[in-house]
């Protein structure tokens, strides 16, 4: 089952670069592109919301969530502005890589080490 999602993930990536191109391309705002990629994907969300049970979730957690999703929106507005820099062709496999570099943070910073699955 593990593999269906990370075929799907790596199927919408794709489908999500080549459509912030074509955004990027028609003279959009970075700005823009990454609110409209986040609007989509909280209305991807939001029939999950009722599976959490927001109560016992702590002041630290908010704290992380808020820091991630600030990092997470400068990431998307430096990828959307790559976009509009630089062919598609060439900025693909660059951004493949983001996954390999967030694994060696991780082992680096926070001590994870990934199972066999995960390398």
């Amino acid at each position: 089952m593990e593999i269906v999602y990370v075929c799907g993930r790596l199927i919408f990536s794709l489908a999500s670069n080549v459509y912030q191109k074509k955004l990027s391309h028609q003279g959009l705002h970075p700005f823009y592109i990454v609110a409209t990629t986040y609007c989509v994907l909280s209305l991807l969300a939001a029939p999950f919301l009722g599976v959490i049970e927001l109560k016992h979730l702590t002041y630290s957690f908010w704290v992380n969530v808020s820091l991630a999703s600030l990092f997470d929106v400068a990431g998307w507005m430096f990828l959307v502005v790559s976009l509009s820099k630089t062919d598609l062709s060439v900025f693909g496999p660059l951004n493949a890589y983001k996954v390999v570099v967030s694994m060696l943070l991780a082992m680096l910073f926070l001590n994870e080490i990934p199972s066999v699955q995960g390398f």
